[in-house]
């Protein structure tokens, strides 16, 4: 499930992760995916209510802007993961959270 994934990831980037700053913009995203999915799939919901306590300004007008959210969340996750050089082959098992 989503919330059993979310949780893993973030444990992993917790776990993995060295760079503190890093590990808590992985999390803030991981944490991001399901309500992106949530106002993705009930467009009533208001995003930025949903956002405004896990990211930053800047961070909910990127997704604001998106015309997929739980995508572009996805690959911001991604790519911050990718960042890390946390050994590949945790990476990759982290990477199959994603």
């Amino acid at each position: 499930s989503t919330l059993n994934r979310s949780r893993d990831l973030a444990r992993q980037v917790v776990t993995y992760v060295k760079d503190p700053v890093l590990a808590s913009q992985i999390t803030r995203y991981v944490a991001t995916f399901p309500k992106t999915l949530l106002c993705h799939l009930r467009p009533s919901e208001d995003l930025r209510v949903e956002l405004q306590d896990i990211l930053s300004e800047s961070e909910i007008k990127f997704l604001e802007g998106s015309h997929h959210k739980p995508v572009d969340t996805l690959n911001a996750i991604s790519a911050l993961l990718a960042e890390t050089g946390v050994d590949p082959m945790i990476l990759q098992r982290m990477d199959a959270n994603v």
